[in-house]
């Protein structure tokens, strides 16, 4: 069978099928940093890197941060 024989029917899976993909990694990652952080303190510039911070994961929090986002 030949790729895109039926790219009327294949377009809208396919972008259906990524959205919803995209929104459950967009879901499962607020639901572990909202785990990791308390959500008040959520509010900063770089919640992702902060978080990252507070497990001791400075390699993965990025280099563009020069000073600790917790006390």
């Amino acid at each position: 069978m030949r790729s895109g024989m039926w790219p009327q029917r294949d377009m809208p899976i396919g972008m259906i099928a990524s959205l919803i993909i995209c929104t459950v990694l967009y879901m499962g990652v607020a639901i572990v940093l909202t785990g990791i952080v308390d959500s008040s303190r959520l509010g900063v510039a770089e919640p992702l890197a902060l978080a990252m911070q507070l497990i001791h994961l400075d390699w993965a929090a990025g280099s563009s941060l020069s000073a600790p986002l917790h006390p």
